[in-house]
């Protein structure tokens, strides 16, 4: 049975998708959580015979929360060193009046989640990453619930998440717009115009305040901007002005207000956020009391010394107000806040605080009984009985307040002992459709390298054994929909892999059988094939393939540690520079040994089997079997591809020879033997003359692989240390900004055009690198100053200049494209038709859409980062140029290098694996209203510019000497049977039945190629990652790394789906 390989590489691409969907939707849970509200009704605690225990009394009336997104704790509690940008909160802090802490955000740290943390004092799951785009109620019990259900009045202004969180429980409201990075002054503004007419009103009893400004100056600018100070000092005024407002209540009334000041989560050193760094996790926490009492402090701690969590401020508010704790809440109380309450109240504070933990950890922990959450619990209760006990009978002692201060101190470990259980216990995984993804996944893996392997024999279809037996398929996929039936009915069942519907069940359990009897037959067939290539298939090894090989595999054993993972920039820039380094010292060897004559390269005409191979080829230079037929002919490579069709048949006759003198040609080729060989072949890697210009061009791509990766530090372990755009990005160096950015824009211009003198390419070209650098003068990064005198705004105009001219190139190309198309079918000369083939070939339509993916990423990396991406252009026309062509390597190798190269690209733009290296403002680059699909690809397009480039890059390199896949459509005739894709050599366009043969086989290794760079470091990494799953790192470094490969596959599988078509 024979299959077309497009077929097979396309069933492999969805299979890997569908494995991918799988494992994630089992990996990423939905936690378990209590159902209903928490209430005043519940069983009352009991400590003594006949004695229960009564709620603290309510300490305010009244609660202010303005919660400033992205407000890190340095930007309040200064050292007295430094200057401070909000002295009014800092006189606060320092009169007694207000108290702070640094409050500890639990990642990821995004908005959305902190949100949900911050109400219902719950840890949110790591897949509230992606929800965060598309909020929807919150169902769980909450702290703004609380306040509702007891009666009180809420009114909200700023971020819209909370709309969506909560869509009615405010009595006035004004969200807006989140995500739109670019504002950081309008969004600010439309909070606080509702400031006077609300402070003037008392019909609130809880009052929301959210503003975004100061995050979207740290996406636009980073935290050292010098809009930051501004907005500092903004926040601090508004904090001002409602602290003075509501003493003037206060004193009028007689009530007391408490008025929280915080942030979500905090912002690296980049301006980001996501990660689990110290920077974005550590927030301030201020209370502020309206009381004007001032004689004497009235909290002990000092500011910003005392470290919590911040789903403590739940249990907090929840106590300080009289309300319920939500019943899922982990948080524990802050004592700090109840020093003005008798010392009885605080143990009882704590204690209800213990039980309502102790309720969730019943839930969620089998056996609680026996753990020893309980037993600290229990020691916790007698020590408070005693204490209650003593104080009934008036036997305290004299330090009674050191003796409550232990006691609470023991519920403190106790709660803490049970919520750490409880955050272990609670991820629900789904361990069957992770399973089922796994060996997706490794079945996948075992169709490409038979794919691989079966296409050095027949570049057009896939071979599978006809003789195994059919009850053995057969009783495989019943045994298959056996256990899928099994499992779907019993305690494991699975809502990913078990459909509710009969129809989705029925066409599961199709898809169950096909998938299996498929995977028994490639499984059959790789084990023969296999043993047939140990006993007698030749293997073509050369220096530089080992290396590619061998670090393609070590880099999948280093995703076995969660450090490597951290640091996996660094895995990538060593492989990089071995490579880079191997290149250099084979070519320096070679030009000391004088083995290569310095006239150019002779290629080889066509030769028998025992011709071949006798000075280092590659394996494409085996001798290619044509399908159907005993004929063997050998074909010669250019820059590491096969030849040319001209060249291939220039050794028969010339293009125009009379099919019958081709025919006793190819007959002659045909008839000869091959002679026995050495079963493994170690071939040098050169196979041109080496020239000093390529040895300068390899020093040149090593240099460039330095400084590039100086560029942006990233990783975790060396992030803090300064870098080259940092130094860049401080306003006193703009004009060396300014230059760097004007010089790569006119290399990558010169560099991307010089090779494909297309008039209208260049204009175009110009075009978009004159707009890149206006959006970027416009928004103040760059210097402009004849043009933009001092006024900075958006950039959207100029941006959207960009987005035209480059949406004008791709209609000009597409409909060229197909003009051309329509030409060559019309035409019958062969000649005209080889001129059109010449003028017009995919090589130039993949240069095209190659200078257009750079335009594009230009303007939306950030400026620093558009001398990184011409390094990459710069790096890829040195190799292409000057290094490729006098190497040896096959088509796989070529692939894996353009992978090194990608890998590495992505790192030096100072990406990681942390959720906190994505740059969110580039989703915002010329975009004037709101548009989440539009920002999310636009924010992917920004992460992974430099792998996509180098994969782009690929299809061209592999197209460079052939014309377009349609042009192979009506050169090649096919016989009815479609996978017989060779034509007949009497037909006069036969021509260019080689170029067809060479294409395809060109394209099918690649192909599968890259399919094995994604298959095989995910199915190593799904099962590592299912062991580790209760790994302390787990969502801090495991699961953003699982994030960024789900993302990355699904761009290598559509680059694969197109290289399949072409």
């Amino acid at each position: 049975m024979e299959i077309p390989h497009g077929l097979f590489i396309t069933a492999l691409t969805l299979i890997q998708l569908l494995s991918v969907i799988l494992f994630q939707k089992g990996f990423f849970p939905i936690k378990k959580s209590l159902s209903g509200q928490a209430s005043g009704r519940d069983p009352p605690i009991e400590l003594l015979t006949g004695s229960t225990v009564a709620p603290p009394s309510v300490q305010f009336d009244k609660l202010i929360v303005i919660l400033i997104d992205a407000l890190r704790y340095d930007f309040v509690f200064n050292k007295k060193s430094q200057p401070t940008f909000m002295p009014y909160t800092a006189k606060l802090l320092e009169r007694g009046q207000a108290v702070g802490y640094t409050a500890l955000a639990h990642p990821p740290t995004v908005t959305m989640p902190r949100i949900k943390a911050l109400t219902t004092g719950t840890i949110p799951g790591f897949i509230d990453v992606v929800l965060n785009f598309n909020s929807q109620s919150l169902q769980e019990d909450h702290i703004l619930g609380q306040f509702k259900q007891a009666g009180k009045h809420l009114i909200f202004y700023g971020d819209d998440t909370w709309t969506k969180l909560f869509p009615e429980h405010f009595t006035r409201y004004e969200g807006t717009t989140s995500f739109f990075v670019s504002d950081y002054t309008e969004v600010d503004n439309n909070v606080t115009r509702h400031l006077d007419n609300e402070l003037e009103q008392h019909d609130w009893d809880v009052m929301v305040l959210h503003y975004l400004g100061l995050d979207h100056i740290g996406h636009l600018a980073g935290p050292s901007s010098p809009l930051m100070p501004a907005k500092l000092l903004e926040m601090d005024k508004i904090i001002q002005r409602i602290h003075q407002s509501i003493q003037n209540t206060s004193k009028e009334t007689g009530g007391r207000s408490l008025m929280v000041v915080l942030g979500d989560h905090g912002m690296s050193d980049q301006g980001n956020h996501g990660g689990s760094s110290h920077n974005e996790m550590a927030t301030p926490m201020v209370f502020i009391d309206s009381s004007t009492n001032t004689k004497k402090p009235r909290y002990k701690d000092n500011p910003g010394e005392v470290i919590i969590d911040q789903i403590d401020l739940v249990p907090s508010l929840a106590l300080l107000f009289g309300l319920p704790i939500p019943q899922n809440s982990l948080g524990q109380v802050i004592s700090g806040l109840f020093t003005s309450l008798n010392i009885t109240e605080q143990l009882t504070a704590h204690l209800i605080n213990c039980h309502q933990i102790l309720n969730v950890y019943q839930q969620n922990v089998p056996n609680y009984n026996s753990t020893s959450g309980y037993r600290l619990y229990g020691q916790a209760i007698q020590y408070h009985q005693a204490w209650l006990r003593n104080m009934q009978d008036g036997h305290l002692p004299v330090d009674e307040t050191n003796q409550a201060n232990k006691i609470m101190d023991k519920y403190h470990i106790a709660m803490e002992t049970m919520r750490g259980q409880i955050i272990r216990k609670m991820s629900n995984y789904d361990i069957p459709a992770m399973v089922i993804g796994i060996l997706l996944m490794w079945l996948v893996l075992l169709g490409v390298i038979y794919g691989i392997v079966w296409s050095s024999n027949s570049p057009f279809v896939l071979g599978l054994p006809t003789k195994l037996p059919t009850a053995l398929a057969v009783i495989c996929g019943v045994e298959a929909i056996m256990c899928h039936m099994i499992l779907c009915t019993s305690s494991y069942h699975s809502n990913s892999v078990c459909p509710s519907s009969g129809l989705g069940m029925a066409g599961l359990e199709l898809a169950i059988l096909i998938i299996s009897v498929t995977s028994t037959l490639v499984i059959f067939s790789l084990v023969k094939l296999f043993l047939h290539t140990v006993s007698s298939m030749t293997v073509e090894l050369s220096f530089l393939s080992c290396i590619l090989w061998l670090g393609t595999i070590l880099h999948t054993s280093t995703l076995l540690s969660s450090s490597f993972v951290e640091e996996e920039h660094q895995t990538w820039y060593f492989f990089t520079t071995t490579l880079h380094l191997a290149i250099l010292l084979k070519l320096v060897f070679s030009v000391l040994e004088h083995k290569y004559p310095k006239s150019s390269i002779q290629l080889p005409a066509i030769t028998s089997y025992s011709q071949s191979n006798t000075t280092g080829e590659n394996d494409d230079n085996l001798p290619l079997r044509r399908v159907r037929s005993q004929s063997m002919y050998h074909q010669t490579e250019v820059n590491g591809l096969e030849s040319p069709p001209h060249v291939m048949m220039s050794s028969l006759h010339t293009v125009t020879s009379p099919p019958h003198v081709m025919k006793s040609s190819l007959r002659t080729v045909t008839s000869l033997t091959p002679t026995p060989k050495k079963k493994v072949h170690f071939a040098d890697g050169v196979k041109a003359n080496v020239t000093f210009t390529s040895v300068l061009s390899t020093i040149v791509l090593l240099s460039c692989h330095r400084l590039l990766r100086s560029i942006n530090q990233t990783g975790n372990k060396w992030l803090h240390l300064a870098d080259v755009s940092d130094w860049l990005i401080r306003p006193e160096n703009k004009g060396y900004l300014s230059l760097s950015v004007f010089l790569s824009l006119v290399l990558i211009l010169w560099l991307q055009t010089s090779r494909y003198h297309n008039i209208l390419s260049i204009v175009f070209s110009l075009v978009c690198s004159v707009g890149i650098y206006c959006h970027r003068t416009a928004t103040g990064s760059l210097w402009l100053p004849w043009l933009y005198k001092n006024k900075i705004h958006h950039g959207t105009l100029e941006a959207q200049t960009v987005y035209f001219t480059l949406l004008t190139y791709i209609l000009h190309m597409v409909l060229k494209h197909i003009r051309d198309i329509q030409q060559q079918k019309e035409s019958q000369d062969l000649d005209h038709k080889k001129s059109r083939f010449d003028t017009f070939s995919s090589y130039c339509l993949a240069k095209d859409v190659l200078v257009i993916w750079t335009m594009l990423v230009c303007l939306l990396l950030r400026p620093h980062n558009i001398p990184v991406m011409a390094g990459n252009v710069l790096q890829h026309y040195v190799l292409t140029k000057h290094i490729l062509p006098i190497l040896s390597l096959n088509t796989c190798d070529i692939t894996l290098l353009f992978v090194w190269m990608g890998q590495a690209a992505f790192f030096y733009q100072g990406n990681s694996n942390s959720i906190s290296t994505i740059d969110i403002a580039a989703g915002y680059v010329g975009i004037a209203d709101y548009s989440p699909v539009l920002i999310g690809v636009l924010m992917g397009c920004a992460t992974y510019a430099g792998p996509i480039f180098w994969l782009l890059a690929l299809l061209g390199h592999l197209q460079q000497y052939t014309g377009t896949r349609y042009v192979g459509w009506w050169v090649v005739r096919y016989t009815p049977s479609w996978h017989h894709s060779l034509c007949t050599v009497h037909d006069v366009r036969s021509t260019y039945c080689c170029f067809q043969y060479v294409v395809c086989r060109r394209n099918v290794k690649a192909c599968y190629t890259l399919l094995l760079t994604r298959c095989l470091p995910l199915a190593v990494y799904f099962i590592m990652v299912t062991i580790e799953r209760y790994h302390l790192f787990v969502w801090t470094v495991f699961s953003p790394k699982l994030l960024y490969e789900a993302v990355l596959t699904l761009v290598v599988s559509v680059i694969v789906l197109v290289g399949a078509m072409m």
